[in-house]
């Protein structure tokens, strides 16, 4: 039986943005879908309804900018979350409004959400993706973007005549809330580019080069591992940087006591923790990188670089 093809973790991290981005012109697209219905429902005149188009259309390229400074502050989790949320309670918040200023305040909030959005889906492929996969991944959420807008017009059809048309906002919002813990989710188990690319370049272990082969214009770890040292915070916080701290040390000290390679001794997974403990870890002496991968090597700490230590 042949193997079946499996697929990369870091393209089910993008899939699952790509549906966000579906959702998101999914939202925005109802109201045409449903223009007819809420102009009678209204009484929207020409005027009033172009308002309400026009208002999403400039509050979402006025606040685009500061939605993408905001993503890159707090964080791609976080700020989607954030956006997520605030588009999916606006839209949900559609389906109870009963007058033309409350329509008009929906739209403008969702403007200001959604404007998250592409930042957003720019900042997933940049995290997850390598570098020769970034036009593919914006072609994929491209699609995801077109098929937003194919099915909001299928889903007035099939839900307005049954439901009403107020439904159509309630369940829109609701997939919006529902994709929040699934982001979550798929996050905390695909790990970023960063972090997989950090202990593939060196034969998988937390290593950094000497100051030879720093010379050499070959890629720097350790200004990677620099770059995402932050604060300690809370006393919880500090205490583990502490103990992850020591739990190096020993496996360090006891690598060369014992003369074996410290990567296999101190663990893989020590790469993805070096943002979390504030350590960093030199290379003694001045080996080649194929015999760092033969041999293996021995490794001690550098001063602690995280505030509370």
């Amino acid at each position: 039986m042949p193997d079946i093809p499996r697929v990369p973790l870091r393209w089910i991290a993008i899939g699952v943005f790509v549906l966000s981005s579906s959702l998101n012109y999914l939202d925005r697209q109802l109201l045409a879908a449903l223009a007819p219905t809420l102009r009678g429902e209204f009484q929207l005149t020409n005027e009033q309804y172009g308002l309400v188009i026009s208002s999403f259309s400039l509050v979402y390229a006025v606040v685009a900018p500061a939605a993408g400074w905001f993503i890159d502050r707090v964080g791609l989790n976080l700020g989607a979350a954030i956006a997520v949320a605030l588009w999916s309670l606006a839209g949900s918040a559609t389906a109870w409004t009963r007058s033309f200023s409350g329509l008009l305040a929906c739209r403008t909030m969702l403007g200001a959400a959604e404007a998250a959005g592409i930042p957003a889906a720019g900042k997933a492929n940049a995290t997850y993706l390598e570098p020769r996969e970034l036009a593919l991944g914006t072609a994929f959420n491209q699609v995801g973007i077109t098929l937003g807008s194919v099915a909001a017009p299928l889903l007035v059809t099939f839900m307005q005549p049954r439901y009403g048309w107020r439904s159509t906002f309630a369940l829109c919002g609701a997939l919006g809330f529902l994709w929040i813990p699934l982001w979550l989710f798929t996050s905390k188990r695909v790990p970023s580019q960063s972090r997989a690319g950090s202990a593939s370049k060196f034969g998988g272990g937390p290593l950094l080069r000497s100051h030879r082969e720093l010379r050499s214009g070959q890629p720097d770890l350790g200004d990677h591992v620099r770059g995402q040292v932050r604060p300690a915070r809370g006393l919880r916080d500090r205490l583990r940087r502490r103990r992850l701290v020591q739990a190096v040390r020993a496996a360090a000290v006891g690598a060369e006591e014992r003369e074996q390679p410290a990567h296999v001794r101190a663990g893989v997974h020590l790469v993805d923790q070096l943002d979390i403990v504030g350590v960093e870890i030199e290379l003694l002496g001045e080996r080649s990188l194929d015999d760092i991968q033969r041999h293996g090597v021995i490794l001690r700490l550098r001063e602690p670089m995280a505030v509370g230590i």
